[in-house]
């Protein structure tokens, strides 16, 4: 007899990474209200980022949490996070979060431990730099039919004589 609820742990149940510097994409936008713990439990929007990043053992996700300021303060992790993406709009310009979903990131991610937990967190996000392709040198060659000529049939004319009086003038001084 089969039991309908028995499931099988998937193997990245804890989704964590190593620590280090990954590459990955961000996969969402989420925003929500939540209480703000450092001011007096009133209501806060904050967005989430989902990054999907490919580790060996298959795909996983990161969340990061960033509050959302409407007064874009320089000091804010929001302003912070949108001039490292180098997305930050200019003063008076509007700005969809959502046009970030699909942008190739860097993120660095660090591991915390809590009691017998383990958790990846991102603590920095960064445009993913392409990698240049290297250029390719094209090497001319040109075919010469005719074989090279040898010391004994070129005429030096002039030249070795500058030398000679080069050479003298040296040994008078």
């Amino acid at each position: 007899m089969v039991e309908k609820n028995i499931r099988t742990r998937p193997a990245l149940s804890g989704q964590n990474v190593a620590n280090g510097t990954h590459v990955g994409k961000i996969a969402s936008i989420t925003f929500k209200t939540e209480p703000n713990k450092y001011n007096n439990n009133e209501p806060q929007e904050v967005f989430y980022i989902e990054v999907s990043i490919q580790t060996p053992a298959g795909t996983v996700k990161l969340r990061k949490r960033v509050p959302y300021v409407e007064t874009w303060s320089e000091k804010s992790n929001m302003f912070k996070l949108l001039r490292d993406l180098d997305c930050l709009p200019e003063p008076g310009e509007k700005f969809n979060f959502n046009g970030l979903v699909g942008m190739d990131v860097t993120v660095s991610v660090m591991n915390n431990t809590q009691g017998d937990r383990t958790y990846s967190n991102i603590t920095q996000m960064l445009p993913c730099v392409a990698k240049k392709e290297p250029r390719k040198l094209e090497r001319k060659v040109q075919k010469v039919d005719e074989k090279p000529v040898g010391d004994a049939d070129f005429d030096f004319g002039d030249f070795s004589d500058d030398l000679d009086d080069n050479n003298n003038d040296d040994k008078e001084d």
